[in-house]
């Protein structure tokens, strides 16, 4: 399953273990997005999508620096590679 948040999934491993006694990765597999420092705890070890927000965040500024001069939408496609950290949820 993929969740999207670490904090939402760190929060359905929990209830499924707490409900069923599920075992990861064995009856379900998860997977974050964010790589939050408690995705890695012992209890957790979350996998996880690491983002690289700064430069999301650089892109976002520019889009929007170009939309403000020129008055106008801008329509493009922005690719940024993003990194799986694998850990024993998935």
């Amino acid at each position: 399953m993929l969740c999207p948040n670490d904090l939402f999934a760190i929060g359905f491993m929990d209830r499924l273990r707490s409900l069923s006694g599920g075992r990861l990765p064995n009856d379900l597999r998860i997977i974050g997005f964010d790589d939050i420092p408690m995705a890695g705890w012992e209890s957790s070890q979350l996998t996880t999508i690491r983002l690289p927000v700064a430069a999301m965040a650089a892109r976002a500024t520019d889009v929007i620096a170009r939309i403000v001069a020129q008055n106008e939408p801008v329509e493009e496609r922005i690719w940024i590679p993003c990194r799986l950290i694998e850990r024993a949820s998935a």
